[in-house]
């Protein structure tokens, strides 16, 4: 796998990632929210019906780019220890 490779597998593996941390929700700082997201929270949703999410761009980059390093990473220290062989 060359480094090209590597980079776009981490970014698609990182922006799922950060999807999926939709499921990890905590009770926002502000009373009456819920706030997605990890470590970052990037969704906001106000808990009363018909209330609309807030995006919170920065968060959502935010997450992504960790999430990105950190699967990049890992697959590069895979593929290091597997060259080694």
């Amino acid at each position: 796998m060359n480094l090209y490779e590597k980079v776009l597998c981490s970014i698609i593996l990182g922006a799922i990632i950060t999807l999926a941390t939709y499921l990890v929700s905590m009770t926002g700082g502000m009373l009456g929210t819920q706030q997605y997201g990890f470590p970052f929270f990037w969704l906001t949703q106000m808990v009363y019906p018909g209330a609309s999410p807030v995006i919170n761009w920065f968060g959502l980059v935010a997450d992504i780019s960790i999430w990105t390093i950190v699967v990049l990473v890992i697959i590069h220290s895979l593929s290091v220890k597997n060259a080694g062989r």
